[in-house]
């Protein structure tokens, strides 16, 4: 049998040729969008013109408002003046109480006035002022009372001198003046009013000069009226610091070497003596005052000066810390009489200060 040949037949080849001519079939014919009408064109123009309207009428000022950072003009001409010490004229007054009961109240008015005149003549610093004012008869304070209302309270009384005594316990200053002394009415000064005047500057000196040199334009410029020394010791008392503390314990100790007394009166003597200062720190500090009676109880150390070592005859170290401790001795000339035994007790008050933490 012979092979089949190997090349395409004429049928196979017919069959090509038909399928070659016959043509393709045509690809789906694209439907147009039907013409949009003017109404939609203008809803559309509209749209987009609104959202444009939108961003730049409300977007922007609200972005503006909200990422810019306000810078404010600084006034700088007020700043140099306050730098300068131009802008204001810093006073502080000081208000005195001046208590003449013995004298009428229209002598009493014209005689404080007239010291008025002489405080102001004499002040040569503008941020200082004392200012006297005549105390009504019925305000006048007790004795020992502290008066919150001015800072020095003057006691005029009659006697056969011109003088003055500072009280080194309370802010009260008692003048003597001889009856002759006060100025007539229809007087423009008189030598106590000048006196007066010449007191009261001396006794505010100091307070005078700490205000100059706290208001001067820098630590380094000398205020004026002060000298060098005063200056010195002013910028030694600025720099000084000391450590806060909210709390003082303050311990009163009679030692005794007896068994009396028993009891004393202290809770008078801590209201007469101690309440006055005690009322004036109370702002910034608490206190607490406990007081206690050592029965059979001698000091070992017979001296005014005592040592670290000392400190264990008077100081519990297990309830007190020694860190912070002030401890007074009295003098031997100070010590109480005890009428029972004619024997001496001493009083040894102590304070002693706590730190939180």
């Amino acid at each position: 049998m012979a092979p089949p040949p190997s090349g395409p037949t004429q049928k196979d080849t017919a069959s090509s040729a038909a399928a070659s001519e016959s043509p393709a079939p045509a690809a789906p014919a694209v439907k147009a969008p039907p013409p949009e009408t003017p109404t939609a064109i203008r809803r559309r123009s509209y749209i987009v013109l609104s959202f444009w309207l939108l961003v730049v009428f409300l977007g922007l000022p609200f972005w503006w408002k909200t990422t810019t950072i306000y810078r404010a003009d600084l006034p700088l001409d007020r700043m140099l003046e306050w730098a300068d010490g131009k802008a204001c004229r810093p006073a502080i007054p000081i208000q005195i109480a001046v208590h003449a009961d013995s004298l009428k109240e229209e002598e009493a008015s014209h005689l404080v006035r007239l010291a008025q005149h002489a405080i102001d003549d004499l002040n040569d610093f503008s941020g200082h002022h004392l200012r006297l004012q005549l105390a009504p008869r019925q305000d006048r304070p007790r004795e020992g009372e502290y008066n919150p209302k001015s800072a020095l309270s003057i006691h005029l009384k009659p006697g056969d001198a011109t003088t003055a005594a500072l009280d080194p316990y309370r802010a009260a200053l008692d003048i003597t003046y001889p009856l002759n002394s006060v100025p007539p009415l229809h007087s423009a000064s008189s030598m106590l009013t000048t006196y007066i005047a010449t007191e009261l500057r001396s006794t505010f000196a100091e307070e005078q000069s700490i205000v100059s040199y706290l208001l001067s334009s820098s630590p380094t410029s000398k205020p004026a009226g002060l000298s060098p020394a005063v200056v010195e010791a002013l910028e030694k008392r600025a720099t000084r610091a000391l450590r806060y503390a909210p709390t003082y314990h303050l311990t009163f100790s009679l030692f005794t070497d007896g068994p009396a007394p028993t009891t004393w009166d202290i809770d008078t003597a801590i209201n007469e003596y101690m309440k006055p200062l005690l009322d004036v720190l109370g702002p910034i500090h608490n206190f607490t005052i406990d007081t206690q009676v050592q029965l059979y109880a001698t000091p070992g150390v017979q001296s005014q000066t005592l040592t670290k070592d000392d400190l264990a005859s008077f100081i519990n170290a297990a309830a007190d810390g020694l860190s912070p401790h002030r401890l007074a001795v009295p003098r031997p000339s100070t010590s109480l009489p005890l009428s029972a035994t004619r024997q001496l007790a001493s009083l040894i008050p102590r304070a002693r200060r706590h730190n939180p933490g």
